[in-house]
């Protein structure tokens, strides 16, 4: 298929590729396809620099990908970290100070809504939450994050948050958390996403992280700091939106949210369709 759209000079040398994970690379099952999956190893074999930028964490990224080696940096907590896909080193971070997070803590408090704290505590990723919690946050994690190593339930509200907290998460019917979602950015150094789950959308996620970590600009890092001329980027989400619109090529799969699609210079075929992996077989199968 011809991409009038793209440089004439775009190649596998002087560009950089990033996919969103859920919605995007991975089918309307949550899984990597075979075939999605043998392309881009394929692909990357010759060179492909390719990677990942999500709200997942690397550690829950991983298995996603049934073991797919990435060729780059990758993106992860919506942009909080920059990720060396080999060690799983975080080679590049934000964290809330204690004042922000004591005020998010306040603001779930006066709502009674239970969340989970993202922090890094000695040397590790951990994701803590109350021992009296109990909702569809917490369902998520102790069901479908079963024998997730980083999980820590604890019996005192300080201990949420032990270590560098850089990410507290809910999931929740989108009407309890609209409220939450509009005092954010109220809170000096902090921004939130908001958005449905791909898998689930009657529900959403509220995600609160640092102001300067986003998407976008953990995809222009990763494209500065390998030295790419082009940065290209694939999306479906509200999350996308800022990467897709920075990109230098920005590509929404079929079944992306509308804004995402908007945003976007390219329409590929949907993710059940192996939009991604077709779009790049395009250009160098």
């Amino acid at each position: 298929m011809p991409y009038p759209q793209l440089p004439g000079d775009l190649d596998l040398n002087n560009s950089v590729f990033i996919s969103d994970i859920d919605g995007t690379l991975l089918n309307s099952q949550g899984l990597i396809s075979d075939f999605t999956h043998q392309t881009l190893r394929e692909l990357m074999q010759r060179g492909l620099r390719f990677t990942v930028a999500t709200a997942r964490s690397f550690l829950s990224a991983k298995p996603a990908l049934k073991g797919l080696a990435l060729s780059s940096l990758a993106v992860t907590h919506n942009g909080v970290h920059i990720v060396e896909p080999k060690s799983g080193e975080i080679i590049d971070g934000s964290c809330f100070t204690p004042r922000q997070y004591e005020v998010v803590d306040a603001l779930f408090r006066r709502h009674g809504i239970d969340f989970v704290v993202y922090s890094i505590l000695e040397g590790r990723e951990r994701v803590s939450f109350l021992s009296t919690a109990h909702n569809q946050t917490i369902e998520h994690y102790t069901i479908r994050q079963k024998g997730d190593p980083r999980l820590r339930i604890v019996d005192d509200r300080a201990s949420l948050f032990d270590g560098e907290v850089f990410y507290i998460s809910c999931l929740l019917e989108p009407e309890l958390l609209a409220p939450l979602f509009e005092e954010v950015p109220k809170i000096a150094g902090l921004r939130a996403s908001f958005m449905p789950d791909t898998y689930r959308p009657s529900y959403h996620w509220l995600e609160i992280m640092p102001a300067e970590a986003t998407k976008e600009s953990g995809t222009l890092r990763v494209k500065e700091l390998l030295g790419a001329k082009y940065l290209v980027c694939f999306g479906d989400n509200l999350n996308d939106v800022g990467m897709l619109r920075a990109a230098d090529i920005g590509v929404a799969v079929e079944n992306a949210q509308p804004e995402a699609k908007a945003a976007a210079k390219i329409v590929a075929l949907s993710n059940d369709e192996d939009g991604v992996a077709r779009f790049l077989l395009d250009l160098f199968g």
